[in-house]
């Protein structure tokens, strides 16, 4: 063999051998040690466009978009016609807040491959984000009828069926249906009891212990709990970050499940002895309902990450209260038993102490900081009535999408075809800082919760930065979260019964500046001294919740 026909043997197989180990490390989620394995890689393959698309993608999972934006760069530029690479590239784009580019780079990747399901799960999720309803439910029941059996294509159309005003019991039956499908329905291992006078040991399962909602709500509460029970926490975080550190800090057991299959990390629950499993993610990206499926723990719960059934019949119990989910109206809308905490089922603690910025004396502001899939059409209509009735008034949006000129001008587009002067509303991106997003209420009168998939993080900001909410209270958990809430906080009046009352309620209040004042000065001391606050108390409830559960699995031995 000639000289250089054997470099060229040497380096292909070199190059391949680095691509399979960066290929095994990405499996087990080590993303950094995956790039370094890539780029070494195209050192002996620099024209290999799926090498630099791997890349691109651990580079991604490390939070280092900037980085992958070049490789998925050099990717098409090598392989223009790829439909996978134009799939990784929108989801970037996706990332970077620029939707324009995504959309653009998954209807592309369509074109090429109209078998290949990613880019019409993406387009589903990239149309829910802009608010269009229509185009997010087609795309989404196509990736389901072009490939049935996919969790992911399953996960965002069940997801996608919360921001919609449809039957929730319709709803919650398309979830018991096909639940089962994405998970699995495996035969349960079974699993010994614990030892009736040792400490309850629970585990908590989220791929959101990182800067999200979720771990913002769990940290108070894993601070309060654990002095109380034996805590375990199964993270699936590729990426950790500040929150991720933060919440490590406070002492409980931590396992980081990335990269683990559903069967290794059901027998390491068995292995910690977990006697109840509590899933924080429902059907959101990254969940570990695969695992629940197995039963791996005696007691399996979910509560807090989603606002709808899991639909698993695995799953014994959601934790909710009794507003959320009034007894005897929300039963029939889930696979699990319901169990209600005695005040609230969340507590609130602000991540900045920003402080309370003076009523603006001019300018009636309404606000929405939710995003877009929280604002559909429905909701429109109502808020073009309350801006007919209130001629002074102006809409401010928030919405890290709103960086993006071409989603602010689809939102134009339908503000005016529901008869919303386009002049009345300002829209925010993007900002870089908590202080920042929080301090944006400073120009604000009252925010506008959304219906029927109501906020919450949302919600107690805006309390906590003195501004009321109205909320419509519907018929299920999702439409309901609102008024649990405001509920804690002693402001049933804020919550409206009907689309008619919402309107009437929010245009009664911007005419009475001397409540809004009141609002301003007492909101966040009512906050405080609330059951939302009081994140001792909800500890020692949700641990009383837990011996309660495992006295009734014993009474039932």
């Amino acid at each position: 063999m000639p000289q250089s026909e054997g470099l060229k043997v040497h380096r292909a197989a070199s190059a391949l051998a680095l691509a399979e180990s960066g290929n095994d490390a990405a499996r087990q989620g080590l993303y950094q040690e995956a790039a370094y394995l890539f780029r070494a890689a195209l050192r002996f393959d620099p024209d290999n466009a799926l090498l630099y698309n791997n890349l691109g993608l651990s580079l991604s999972e490390c939070g280092r978009q900037l980085e992958a934006f070049e490789a998925f760069s050099q990717a098409l530029r090598l392989a223009p016609e790829s439909p996978i690479i134009h799939n990784s590239m929108g989801n970037l784009c996706f990332l970077l807040y620029r939707m324009q580019e995504a959309i653009a780079h998954y209807q592309q990747a369509v074109r090429l491959d109209s078998t290949y399901v990613s880019p019409y799960i993406n387009l589903g999720r990239a149309w829910r984000m802009c608010g269009d309803e229509r185009r997010c439910l087609g795309m989404s029941q196509q990736a389901v009828e072009l490939d049935p059996d996919n969790t992911a294509a399953l996960e965002n159309y069940l997801f996608s069926l919360n921001y919609f005003d449809m039957p929730p019991d319709w709803i919650a039956a398309e979830h018991v249906r096909l639940a089962p499908v994405a998970y699995g329905a495996e035969t349960a291992v079974p699993v010994p009891e614990a030892e009736r006078n040792r400490t309850v040991r629970i585990g908590f399962v989220s791929p959101d212990f990182k800067n999200h909602p979720v771990a913002q709500f769990m940290l108070p509460v894993l601070r309060a709990l654990h002095r109380r029970l034996e805590i375990v926490c199964y993270a699936q975080v590729a990426c950790p970050d500040t929150m991720t550190d933060q919440l490590r800090k406070v002492g409980c057991a931590w396992r980081s499940t990335v990269g683990m299959p559903d069967t290794v990390m059901a027998a390491l629950i068995r292995e910690d002895r977990i006697d109840i499993l509590i899933d924080l993610a429902g059907v959101t990206e990254g969940n570990r309902l695969g695992v629940f499926a197995r039963k791996p723990a005696p007691v399996q719960c979910t509560w807090l990450g989603y606002p709808n059934t899991t639909g698993l019949s695995q799953i014994d119990y959601r934790i909710t209260d009794a507003v959320a989910d009034p007894p005897g109206l929300t039963e029939q809308f889930h696979a699990e038993k319901l169990l209600r905490m005695p005040r609230s089922f969340i507590v609130f603690e602000p991540l900045e102490s920003s402080s309370v910025a003076p009523l603006p004396k001019q300018d009636l502001t309404l606000c929405c900081f939710n995003n877009l899939a929280k604002v559909p059409d429905g909701l429109l209509v109502l808020w073009s009535e309350i801006l007919r009735q209130l001629p002074e008034a102006r809409l401010l949006l928030k919405y890290a999408f709103f960086s993006d000129q071409f989603v602010q001008e689809l939102t134009i587009s339908r503000l005016v075809r529901h008869r919303i002067d386009p002049q009345r509303v300002v829209m925010t991106g993007f900002t870089p800082t908590k202080a920042e997003h929080l301090g944006m209420y400073g120009r604000c009168h009252i925010a506008l919760d959304t219906f029927p998939y109501n906020g919450t993080t949302t919600t107690c900001e805006a309390l906590w930065m003195g501004v009321p909410v109205v909320t419509q209270a519907g018929r299920a958990h999702v439409s309901r979260v609102g008024a649990s809430i405001l509920s804690a906080m002693g402001c049933p009046e804020l919550i409206a019964s009907s689309g008619t009352d919402y309107i009437k309620k929010v245009v009664s209040l911007a005419q009475d500046r001397s409540r809004l004042r009141q609002y301003r000065a007492g909101l966040r001391d009512r906050m405080r001294l609330s059951p939302l606050m009081d994140v001792e108390a909800f500890a020692a409830d949700l641990a009383r919740l837990c011996r309660v559960i495992m006295k009734v699995r014993y009474s039932h031995e």
